[in-house]
C-alpha cells in the first residue's frame, strides 16, 4: 500500500494511529517499504472474527478439520493430530497427548452438516 507507515514512526505515535484505525480505518505498517502488519480497531476486529466464525459454521467436517491441521502444522504433524482424533474417538486415555488433545476439537463439531 502506498500510504503505509514506517514502524518506526507508529512507534513514537502509537497512540495517534490507534485513534486514526478507530475512526478511519485500518492502518498499514511497513518495514523496508513492505507491508507487515495492520493495526485495526477493535470493532472491526470483533466483525473479523464473527465472519470467520460464520463461514466455519458452513464449512464440513472435514473442512472445518482440514483448516484444524493447516492452522496448526507448525505445532503438529498430520500423524499427530491423526493420533489425537484415534484416542478421543476411542477414549484412549492411555493416549500421550490425549490431555494435550482433548481441547483442541472443543466445538469443531459445531455446525457442520455432516
Amino acid at each position: 500500500m502506498s500510504n503505509a507507515i514506517p514502524i518506526f514512526e507508529a512507534k513514537n505515535k502509537l497512540p495517534l494511529f490507534i485513534h486514526k484505525a478507530e475512526e478511519e480505518g485500518p492502518v498499514v505498517l511497513s518495514r523496508r517499504n513492505k507491508d507487515v502488519a495492520v493495526i485495526i480497531s477493535m470493532a472491526e476486529y470483533q466483525s473479523l472474527l464473527k465472519q470467520v466464525k460464520a463461514s466455519k459454521s458452513k464449512m464440513t467436517f472435514l473442512e472445518r478439520l482440514q483448516l484444524f491441521k493447516e492452522e496448526n502444522k507448525d505445532l503438529y504433524s498430520d500423524g499427530e493430530i491423526d493420533e489425537f482424533i484415534e484416542a478421543i474417538n476411542n477414549r484412549d486415555l492411555s493416549c500421550p497427548h490425549y490431555e494435550e488433545a482433548a481441547h483442541l476439537f472443543d466445538g469443531i463439531m459445531e455446525g457442520t452438516n455432516d
